[in-house]
């Protein structure tokens, strides 16, 4: 939902929280979808008054709060001059890999 608090755990920056912005984005950045354009199926997660942060080496990292999943990490759009710094990160929801009829497994 616009507005909820979510939380991502990243090899790269570890456990930081952000509020969702938009439900249905088309990532545009480099490499995003490669060799394909985007479906207009990402979450976007911004800072609002949270810790977010995010880096490369995060992706495929779950996205939560408390103990419900919500999906994996994606990417981010980096801003700032400290490592981790983002103006929004994007995951795949969990409610579009199950209309996909797809399965996950957990390790």
């Amino acid at each position: 939902m616009v507005g909820q608090a979510v939380c991502h755990r990243g090899d790269a920056t570890g456990f930081s929280c952000g509020v969702v912005a938009d439900k249905a984005v088309r990532l545009n950045y480099t490499d995003a979808c490669p060799g394909t354009v985007c479906a207009k199926v990402w979450v976007e997660v911004v800072p609002g008054d949270l810790n977010l942060r995010c880096a490369n080496g995060d992706s495929g990292g779950p996205v939560g709060s408390n103990t419900t999943a919500y999906g994996f990490y994606k990417g981010q759009a980096s801003a700032g001059p400290g490592g981790g710094q983002c103006e929004s990160a994007y995951y795949m929801s969990v409610t579009y890999l199950v209309d996909l009829d797809s399965v996950v497994y957990l390790a």
